[in-house]
């Protein structure tokens, strides 16, 4: 991690540690309790704990979606969320430098594949994604210029190979006319992504929980 990437990542843990004992708060009054469900509020416990901090992030900055939420800590994920996209702009920028240009070539395939490809149905493509098809086709068609002001494009890219790995869309034969390398090879270029991009790679007991551990 170089000097500008230690600086922004500083930045952001701080956003992330105050909004989090504001969420602590929030959670422990009874309204904040029934606004999310035990198992979504232990989640980001543990999360927190291991030192998610992506994780923690977009988990609570779901909760702006729900009613109820408290000024302040609307306030604080906003914040976080700003910090978030200069740390991640950064990761991003570096990770880039060190693709090839077949690695880039790849990630524009899945991109594609996952827009025109017959893999997520589209009253679920937002869910999985964090980003709707257009957003996602958006950001196709650009790469490999990236977006300057948001992390979307690491978002798409991070979930694009993870979706396309553990998602049961049963269809890895149309998959490799996409990609033109196998799912296994794919699986290493996803987890060299994760590396240059500093996240952590988590295998469950199976695709299911895969899926749901490398979201972002």
């Amino acid at each position: 991690m170089n000097e500008e990437n230690e600086s922004l990542y500083l930045a952001y843990t701080e956003c992330v540690n105050e909004m989090f004992v504001c969420y602590v708060k929030f959670y422990a009054n009874r309204y904040g309790s029934k606004i999310l469900l035990k198992s979504e509020h232990e989640r980001i416990l543990k999360d927190y704990q291991e030192n998610n901090y992506r994780q923690v992030y977009l988990a609570l900055s779901n909760i702006c979606r729900k009613t109820g939420i408290s000024d302040n800590l609307k306030m604080l994920i906003d914040k976080t969320g700003l910090a978030y996209d200069d740390w991640e702009l950064s990761v991003l920028k570096n990770a880039m430098e060190n693709l090839t240009d077949t690695d880039k070539l790849l990630i524009k395939n899945c991109l594609r594949a996952c827009v025109e490809g017959p893999f997520f149905p589209d009253w679920e493509f937002s869910t999985l994604f964090g980003l709707t098809r257009d957003e996602v086709n958006s950001i196709y068609i650009k790469f490999p210029d990236i977006n300057e002001k948001k992390s979307d494009t690491s978002l798409a890219i991070n979930n694009a190979f993870n979706m396309l790995l553990f998602y049961p869309h049963e269809k890895n034969d149309i998959l490799e006319k996409y990609i033109h390398i196998s799912r296994n090879e794919l699986s290493e270029k996803y987890t060299n992504w994760r590396i240059l991009t500093n996240r952590k790679t988590s295998l469950g007991k199976n695709a299911s929980e895969d899926m749901f551990n490398n979201l972002e």
